[in-house]
C-alpha cells in the first residue's frame, strides 16, 4: 500500500495543506497534532491522527511507530531546536528512512535574529542524523493575511510586519504542500526555497 508518512504539526496552516496533498495523491498519512482529535472517528479511513506532545517523548514512540519517511514542522519558539533533537531521536529510533524538515527563508544565510538562528540550528540537527534528508525553506504564507493579519486589516485596513522599510515575499501553503509531496513521494527536491 506505500509507505506510511508522518506529518507532525499538522493542525498547523502548512501542516493542514500537506496532509491534505499527501493524501490526495494516495499516501498513507499519519497526522501528528497537540490536541486530541475528538472527530477522528469521522476521519479514521482518511488519515491517521496521533496526539504529540513534544516534552512527552513517548508520545513521539507512538507516533513514529512504524512510519517510513516523515516531514517535520515544529513551533516557531525558543524550544524548536529542543523540539528537533526529540524529533530525530524518535526518528531514528523507529527506523524512519526519509525525513523532510521545512525551516524557514535564509535560515543558512547568517543573518536575521532568533527565528532564523533556530531554524538554521534545527537544520543543522537534521543534516548531521544518519537518515537521508530534505530541506524545504518557503517564505511567510499568504494563508497569514486570513489568519495572523487579518484582525488588524479588518480593523485598520491594514497589517504589520516587524520589516522597517524590508520587503517581504509570500508563498502560498498549497504550493509548499506540492513540493513537500513530490518530494515525499519520489521526486526529490534539495534545499527548495521560495524566493
Amino acid at each position: 500500500m506505500g509507505d506510511r508518512i508522518l506529518v507532525t504539526g499538522a493542525s498547523g496552516r502548512a501542516g493542514a495543506e500537506m496532509v491534505k496533498s499527501l493524501r490526495t495523491a494516495g499516501a498513507r498519512v499519519r497526522a501528528a497534532i497537540h490536541y486530541p482529535d475528538h472527530d477522528a472517528e469521522s476521519r479514521a479511513d482518511a488519515v491517521e491522527y496521533v496526539e504529540v506532545d513534544f516534552d512527552r517523548p513517548e508520545t513521539l514512540e507512538t507516533a513514529f511507530r512504524g512510519v517510513d519517511k516523515a516531514v517535520l514542522i515544529t513551533p516557531e519558539e525558543a524550544t524548536m531546536v529542543k523540539m528537533t533533537a526529540s524529533l530525530l531521536d524518535a526518528a531514528e529510533r523507529a527506523g524512519v528512512g526519509y525525513l523532510l524538515r521545512v525551516s524557514f527563508i535564509h535560515a543558512d544565510a547568517g543573518i536575521g535574529g532568533r527565528l532564523l538562528r533556530w531554524h538554521q540550528e534545527a537544520e543543522q540537527l537534521v543534516a548531521a542524523s544518519p537518515i537521508p534528508s530534505t530541506t524545504l525553506r518557503p517564505n511567510s504564507y499568504m494563508q497569514n493575511f486570513v489568519t495572523m493579519y487579518a484582525p488588524s486589516i479588518f480593523t485598520r485596513g491594514a497589517f504589520f510586519t516587524p520589516m522597517g522599510q524590508g520587503r517581504i515575499s509570500y508563498v502560498d501553503g498549497r504550493d509548499v504542500a506540492d513540493a513537500v509531496q513530490q518530494s515525499v513521494l519520489g521526486a526529490r527536491i534539495v534545499n527548495w526555497e521560495s524566493r
